[in-house]
């Protein structure tokens, strides 16, 4: 099962990326850096209020997660939201994971995902208990609208009213609309966690918290 996932996957990236796409998707399998901002929101910490969205009285925003997802007024947004590539984040909306999806009439404008289990997690240092939001995605021209703010915002309530004391984010240091984006919707930077991976499976890392650097060596 495991080749068969594998090969899957390997399709999948290269009828989406190319024959150039798809030799660096390969490399990274060996070796590769990844810089990672990790942000938390606590409710307790949130001072930034609601956030608005321009124009939003045209979008729909559809939540699926296992108790919805197998009705059918959210199939038109669950295959916008699918790509070839992000099919295996589906299983997950079948146990604990959530997605958010934004619509406005027909036009996917807005993907954000929360999640429990994942190997990323590992790489971040944070247990299964704790949501992850990730996979977050705005159309070109929505963006600088407000609503990756308000998206995150409203799946930071739904997790802290469904018991969770804290949710976390990442985000590459370069990306700075996107930190925007987060510290807007209520969240604080925790950590950055530079993580050098050797086949996917072993991680020399520099964790730099509280201006304290450490030095960690995992399996992944």
């Amino acid at each position: 099962m495991k080749m068969k996932h594998y090969l899957n996957r390997c399709y999948q990236v290269f009828a989406n990326r190319g024959v150039k796409g798809f030799f660096v998707f390969l490399r990274e399998r060996i070796i590769r850096c990844d810089r990672d901002l990790v942000f938390e929101y606590k409710k307790h910490i949130d001072t930034e209020g609601e956030v608005n969205v321009k124009d939003d009285i045209n979008y729909t925003v559809n939540i699926i997660d296992r108790d919805t997802i197998e009705n059918i007024k959210h199939h038109e947004a669950l295959e916008a939201a699918l790509s070839n590539e992000s099919q295996d984040y589906k299983a997950g909306l079948y146990e604990q994971d959530v997605l958010f999806v934004v619509l406005k009439k027909s036009e996917l404008v807005h993907t954000t995902f929360i999640q429990f289990e994942s190997k990323y997690k590992r790489i971040l240092g944070e247990g299964a208990e704790v949501p992850l939001i990730g996979n977050c995605w705005t159309s070109v021209k929505c963006r600088g609208q407000g609503v990756y703010p308000y998206i995150l915002k409203l799946a930071c309530k739904r997790m802290i009213n469904s018991g969770f004391s804290r949710v976390v984010i990442t985000c590459d240091p370069s990306n700075l609309a996107s930190i925007a984006g987060i510290k807007k919707a209520g969240f604080y930077l925790n950590k950055e966690i530079t993580s050098y991976i050797l086949m996917n499976n072993l991680a020399i890392q520099v964790v730099v918290q509280n201006n304290i650097k450490t030095y960690r060596f995992k399996y992944l």
